[in-house]
């Protein structure tokens, strides 16, 4: 019971006393008892509402409470929603960034790989190019040395014919009739590099040296050509050299060819692709370039040798040995050529049969002194 409650009830019993007093003990007993009974229906109504009163304010309170929980819990459930959110948005970037990387990375690859396949075209078209201008270069070559050929011929048919309508004695064997020097010396005179090797290979037939020192003056004296541009002309003579050590003689010869276009003074490129025509088993190509060779330096013993070996392959042995004497004679280091000329005898003997003979004859020659029978060589003379 609450302090109100028992308040009011301590006035009630005063009032009642009072009247009690005043009106008479029983009558006013009787009268405080019904107001006493007023009073405790009134206070017990009066306690009930408070009751009611308190428990509905508990409810409110509780469903506030409740309420405010609620909404509590909706605002982490909210924000909860937000950062997953969030965070899924942030994962779905990153993939789609991880995803763009890759696709641009896939383009540049695929573009990449077109750049280097065009590349790829443009240096093959080129390549081809090249080899379609030194093929024509090559033509172009032929038909001139032809030309040449023809003019020669015929400017010797011409001399021939002449020779002949002047001369009133037979001519005899070189070694049984010399001419008179002032006769030799006329008749070294050469105005081509065919006519200039003529007279070298038979000056070596005679083994007359000094007769093959004035032929080189002869060869100095002839046109040459004009330098290039040996940087690039040597790059390529190193890729024909590397394809010799392979093997692959054709593709060294199409190296050495496109090199000399770059430079055609370069006598190292001209003399080598002489000799990958020799291993590639076309000894007439070979005796042209190296022929033309002879011009830029007719001293040079290691343009000798190769071509002694393409008159070999080409069924000319005089000539062969001729060109092997030349070199010989102009070489710094005699005693490691003549070494050299054994191992050549041993490795073409069961290959190259006439090269092998040709090695044979000229060691022969020079260590036994047993000079080979130039026929050919001698009637094909000029002095004859």
């Amino acid at each position: 019971m609450s302090a109100e409650t028992s308040f009011f009830r301590s006035v009630w019993f005063i009032v009642l006393t009072t009247i009690t007093t005043s009106v008479g003990l029983v009558g006013g007993a009787l009268e405080a008892l019904v107001w006493y009974s007023r009073y405790q229906d009134e206070s017990n109504t009066h306690s009930q509402e408070v009751s009611e009163n308190v428990k509905t304010q508990t409810l409110e309170e509780q469903k506030q409470t409740e309420a405010e929980r609620n909404a509590e819990a909706q605002r982490l459930i909210e924000y909860g929603a937000q950062q997953a959110l969030a965070k899924m948005q942030a994962q779905q970037e990153e993939a789609l960034a991880k995803l763009q990387a890759q696709i641009e990375a896939e383009r540049n690859a695929e573009a990449q790989r077109l750049i280097e396949y065009g590349e790829q075209q443009a240096l093959a078209k080129m390549q081809t190019q090249q080899q379609e201008l030194a093929k024509l270069q090559a033509q172009i070559e032929a038909e001139r040395n032809a030309e040449a050929r023809r003019l020669i011929e015929y400017g010797e048919q011409q001399a021939l014919a002449k020779m002949q309508a002047q001369s009133e004695v037979k001519t005899q064997p070189i070694e049984q009739h010399p001419l008179p020097s002032s006769t030799i010396a006329q008749s070294l005179e050469c105005f081509d590099a065919k006519q200039c090797l003529t007279l070298n290979l038979n000056a070596a037939a005679n083994e007359n040296f000094e007769n093959v020192r004035d032929i080189a003056i002869q060869f100095d004296s002839l046109k040459k050509p004009k330098p290039g541009n040996r940087v690039a002309a040597r790059k390529l003579n190193d890729e024909g050299l590397a394809a010799m050590k392979n093997g692959d003689f054709g593709v060294a010869v199409s190296f050495f060819r496109e090199g000399l276009a770059h430079n055609l003074l370069d006598v190292e490129i001209a003399a080598n692709m002489g000799y990958a025509f020799v291993r590639n088993e076309q000894p007439k190509d070979a005796i042209t370039v190296l022929t033309l060779t002879l011009v830029i330096n007719p001293r040079r013993s290691a343009t000798w040798a190769p071509l002694a070996e393409a008159f070999a392959l080409n069924g000319q042995l005089e000539e062969a040995v001729a060109a092997l004497w030349i070199e010989y004679q102009w070489s710094p280091n005699q005693e490691k050529l003549v070494a050299i000329y054994q191992k050549r005898i041993e490795k073409e003997q069961d290959v190259h049969p006439e090269v092998a003979d040709m090695y044979r004859a000229i060691n022969d020659w020079i260590i036994s002194g047993q000079r080979p029978n130039f026929h050919n060589l001698i009637a094909s003379s000029p002095r004859n």
